[in-house]
């Protein structure tokens, strides 16, 4: 989902940071692939800074990922299709991240 869609859904809602969530929770495979296919639909929509990765159930704390950090979310879902051994999906997200890297406004390493 857009972050857009969610400020008039819901008023008073926590946002977190992908990157500090991501490794907390298990994500199944299912879940992985629907994250890149989520960011291969919105890749050229302007309008979308900001995509709603997953909500925590009961409360409403969100999980979104910022448009100039696709590439990074691509790396670490390659990472994890590798070390599951899902290779098929895997041309899909190098795709991707080609895609990206050859747009501006994007970071390929993230920032410590």
């Amino acid at each position: 989902m857009n972050s857009k869609v969610l400020q008039t859904l819901e008023k008073g809602y926590i946002r977190f940071d992908w990157s500090e969530y991501i490794h907390r929770v298990n994500l199944h495979t299912e879940h992985l692939i629907t994250i890149v296919e989520m960011i291969n639909n919105f890749k050229a929509n302007r309008g979308a800074k900001e995509l709603i990765i997953f909500r925590f159930q009961g409360i409403p704390a969100y999980v979104m990922i910022e448009k100039m950090d696709y590439p990074l979310i691509l790396e670490w879902i390659k990472t994890e299709f590798i070390q599951r051994e899902c290779y098929e999906n895997c041309k899909m997200v190098v795709d991707l991240i080609n895609y990206f890297k050859s747009k501006k406004n994007v970071r390929l390493k993230r920032n410590s």
